[in-house]
This record gives C-alpha cells, structure tokens and sequence, in this order.
C-alpha cells in the first residue's frame, strides 16, 4: 500500500494536485514508519517525490530537505541506481534558485546545479540513460546561463542524440528552448541566428 501511495502521490503532484499528493505522501511514509526500519528504500522514494512536488509549488527550502534526505538515504543504502534522479533534481532546484537572484549569487548557486548534474553524470554506469539525458539538457542550460556557449552547443548535441534515440520527449523539448535561446541571440554560428534558424 506505502508504494502505491507514494506513485499516486507523485502523478497528483505533477498534475498540480498538491494537497492530495502531499496528503499521499506524507501518508505513505507514516505507513512506512509503522512497518518499521527495513524500509529504507521506500522512504528514501517518498522524499525524493515529496522533494519533487515540493520544488514544483515553490517551496524551495523544504524542496531540498527531502531530496537531500532521500539522497542521505539511497547512499547510506548502497542504493546508486536512484542516486542520478536526486542529483538531477537538486540541480533543477538550484537552477530555479539562481534565477531568482543577482550575481554574484546567481553564478554560485549555478555553480552548485552544476555540480548535481556533473555528480548524476558520472553515475552513467548505473544504465539509466534518462536520468543522464536530463543531466546533460540541465547541464547545457546551466552552461548557457553562464555564457558558456560552446560547451552548451555540445552538450544539446551530446543529449539530443540520447534523447531522439530513446524518445525523451521531455528533454528533446528542453533542449530545442535551450538551441533556441542560443540560436535567437546568434550565439551558435554553426546554427545561424533568429528565423534564419527556421
């Protein structure tokens, strides 16, 4: 039943149904309390979605409590296939962070995005190419976002190549807004500039 909970609870926080999915999820890890310590793994899920949900309604700072708890946790565990999602996560949280701030503060927390999905990426032995694809599409926004234009054009194509393989819509569409932004600013010769693109 906790594991139920805890997909629903997930699927009704991306669907913006954020009382019901933190009713769900915080129900399914008192469920997992009730059954006891051995249930590490489910927990350790719990956080991360209500970290996810969390992020996604703005509350930032409670948003990187569970993911940093689920990751806490999934390491102690010896759990590294659930380690990349996390580490993806976390970036996208610092992303929307720095967008909210000025330099100099702004190009630090980038600097921390950066380093979850650096982290996320050097867990590609553990097979989840998802996870890597959106690693790498974080990555290339975050090395935009700082100006580094070169790096990000080879992390689009470096992505774009997993994500057509593999039908990762959600990062094909990330990706085309990123070349976009490059492309609009005409900041990718190879690319042309504004509607010359199209």
């Amino acid at each position: 039943v906790p594991f139920f909970l805890t997909s629903l609870g997930l699927v009704k926080g991306l669907q913006k149904c954020y009382v019901e999915s933190s009713e769900m999820l915080n129900d399914a890890i008192a469920k997992f309390d009730y059954l006891g310590g051995s249930n590490t793994f489910g927990k350790a899920i719990v956080y991360g979605f209500l970290g996810t949900v969390l992020r996604r309604q703005g509350y930032l700072d409670d948003s990187e409590n569970y993911l940093e708890r689920s990751l806490s946790l999934k390491q102690g565990a010896k759990m590294m296939g659930g380690v990349p999602e996390l580490h993806n996560w976390l970036g996208e949280l610092y992303e929307v962070r720095a967008k909210r701030e000025e330099s100099p503060e702004r190009v630090k927390l980038l600097a921390i995005a950066e380093e979850h999905y650096q982290h996320s990426l050097e867990l590609r032995w553990t097979g989840r190419r998802h996870y890597e694809c959106i690693a790498l599409t974080g990555l290339a926004r975050v090395r935009h976002a700082i100006g580094d234009i070169e790096s990000a054009s080879n992390l689009v194509m470096e992505a774009e190549k997993i994500a057509e393989t593999h039908g990762y819509y959600d990062c094909l569409t990330s990706l085309k807004l990123t070349q976009a932004d490059i492309v609009w600013d005409g900041q990718n010769e190879n690319w042309g500039k504004g509607f010359d693109y199209t």
